[in-house]
């Protein structure tokens, strides 16, 4: 085992993180996993700075593609491929792929405080005369007392702009959009479909046979013919006669006074 201190780390405290090297024995599997697709970031699309070269660039691109269209023949596959590859390209170039550690509503002022405070975590790391690393460490706690602000007022924020979504959707009939934003803000995932099987055990495919079976399910728990009385009292036997309901003698009083802890109520 190999252990190293990674002193550049920067995890928001004045420890230094360890990283340790194992050596495990790993089973080989013949199953392959799948590299998650990536994809393109367009909620940068929502700030205004980021809007404007986008559209410069888009719109470059496609005044290239169609002074080259004028000139050759026009197809609708290839001209619908061609299209299809300027966007992605300009995308890619502008926006970039979408960063699953990083939140939506975090802001870009905050992430840029982030990196400032790293640019301190690694001046507090090379500082060599004990003034200088006091004075990087207060500067330190500031910046990281000021990100901490910036997140908690970017995602109050965020859950404003949400909460007004939500009105607006509600104010046009939009339950799709509104149920999106209640999901997105409980945190909770789509309710998959479990499989319904026939009394035989048979997987029904269709939506019209699963139908009938749940409609058949509930006619028979629902439907059901009322028990006579007599059914009852033989299925709830009559205790009474089990039970002493006679005044309790003056020697069963005194056991169960003894039996009684010490300042405890009967």
């Amino acid at each position: 085992m190999k252990v190293r201190n990674k002193r550049g780390a920067d995890a928001g405290s004045d420890h230094h993180l360890i990283v340790a090297n194992f050596r495990l024995k790993v089973v080989a599997t013949n199953r392959k996993f799948e590299q998650r697709n990536k994809k393109y970031d367009v909620g940068k699309l929502r700030i205004t700075a980021e809007q404007e070269p986008f559209c410069i660039e888009l719109r470059n691109r496609y005044e290239a593609l169609q002074e080259a269209q004028e000139n050759g023949k026009n197809i609708v596959d290839d001209t619908w491929t061609q299209i299809k590859n300027v966007c992605c390209n300009v995308t890619k170039q502008v926006l970039g792929f979408k960063n699953h550690l990083k939140k939506d509503w975090m802001s870009e002022c905050t992430w840029n405080l982030i990196s400032c405070r790293k640019e301190i975590k690694a001046k507090l790391n090379t500082s060599k005369t004990r003034q200088q690393k006091t004075r990087m460490q207060a500067e330190y706690a500031a910046t990281d007392s000021q990100i901490k602000t910036s997140v908690r007022n970017a995602k109050r924020k965020w859950m404003d702009e949400q909460a007004l979504r939500a009105e607006t959707a509600t104010a046009r009939g939009d339950t799709n959009e509104l149920y999106c934003i209640t999901r997105m803000l409980s945190k909770k995932g789509f309710n998959k479909n479990r499989p319904v099987k026939s009394k035989e055990g048979r997987l029904l495919m269709t939506g019209e046979d699963q139908l009938r079976r749940w409609r058949e399910h509930f006619s028979e728990v629902l439907n059901r013919e009322q028990p006579e009385e007599r059914e009852r009292q033989r299925n709830f036997p009559d205790t009474s006669n089990r039970i002493n309901v006679n005044t309790p003698a003056k020697t069963e009083i005194k056991i169960a006074l003894k039996q009684i802890e010490n300042r405890k109520a009967p």
